[in-house]
């Protein structure tokens, strides 16, 4: 067997490392390109979810949507004015219903209020009855005002209940609020 010479000893040794420093680069170009692919894949997942959210948590279009809303809250379930006449209509009605005497009916003037920390102020009408009678017949007098309400917004406040000792009749003040559109 003949004897290779130092020269292509040292050649073949070269080639050689020149040989596996081309398949390690090649494997690790392919690792990088296969991991350029993952990556992009997994930047365009999150460039598509920040758009999502993006959207979700536009201002300008939650504030829009908000407006639209609240102008549908407003206009269906606050009425634009209240009639008195309505208000006074119901209280007469539910008196005469439940045998019960008014001893004051009290128009006041119109305020406006915020209704559960809301932004916008709603115009409230405002009522002061004071009537008298049997307790029950008191009871059913709150009764049929509530279950007849002309009106959504509508509700009864501050109410007080007292007996006369000498009569042994019962009497009653309360406020009706009635809740309305804000006036633009």
């Amino acid at each position: 067997m003949k004897r290779l010479s130092t020269f292509r000893l040292t050649f073949i040794l070269i080639l050689l490392a020149l040989i596996a420093v081309s398949a390690l680069f090649g494997v690790k170009a392919y690792s990088d390109y296969h991991d350029e692919d993952k990556l992009a894949d997994e930047v365009q997942a999150a460039e598509l979810q920040i758009a999502r959210l993006a959207q979700l948590h536009d201002i300008d279009t939650l504030t829009a949507e908000l407006a639209s809303l609240e102008a549908q809250l407003g206009d269906t379930l606050f009425p634009p004015y209240v009639e008195n006449d309505k208000v006074n209509d119901l209280v007469d009605e539910s008196a005469a219903t439940a045998n019960v005497a008014i001893e004051s009916w009290a128009i006041n003037d119109v305020s406006t209020q915020a209704i559960d920390g809301s932004a916008h102020k709603y115009r409230v009408y405002s009522y002061e009855v004071t009537a008298s009678g049997k307790l029950s017949d008191i009871f059913t007098f709150l009764a049929e005002i509530e279950e007849n309400a002309p009106y959504e917004t509508m509700k009864l406040d501050e109410v007080e209940l007292t007996q006369d000792e000498d009569t042994g009749n019962w009497s009653m003040s309360f406020s009706i609020l009635v809740f309305a559109q804000p006036s633009v």
